[in-house]
């Protein structure tokens, strides 16, 4: 049987899971909800299942966290191999990390970056 969740949220984040629902065609705001946790529980077992040496690849979307991003990228400047920084509109930046070392220290990292409140989309791909 499933059970009824409540949550609150303001009055844009409404508006765009309304939009959402329109041009994606979902039957209900419920559907968008399940996907997304859906989602993020994938993630979060990949996250767990993460063990020994990796290569992965990261993508960050901030707007303009340099400061902050910078300093949590500086502590493990070693796990990046390679690192590519565009800038879009809207001050706003995409970054894409090629990533190699440590599944825990790679953990960290994300989880670290996952905190900073100026970064908008954060994704851990791992082959």
């Amino acid at each position: 049987m499933a059970k009824i969740v409540s949550i609150s949220m303001d009055e844009d984040l409404v508006n765009e899971i309304n939009k959402l629902q329109k041009t994606s065609g979902f039957t209900g705001r419920s559907e968008i909800f399940r996907r997304g946790l859906k989602y993020m529980l994938e993630d979060s077992r990949s996250m767990k299942n993460l063990r020994g040496h990796v290569d992965c690849i990261m993508f960050v979307m901030h707007s303009k966290a340099e400061e902050k991003f910078s300093k949590i990228l500086h502590k493990d400047d070693d796990l990046i191999k390679t690192q590519l920084h565009s800038k879009f509109c809207n001050d706003k930046c995409l970054e894409i990390f090629v990533l190699h070392g440590e599944s825990g220290r790679i953990k960290d990292l994300y989880n670290n970056l996952e905190k900073n409140k100026s970064i908008d989309y954060l994704k851990l791909i791992v082959p």
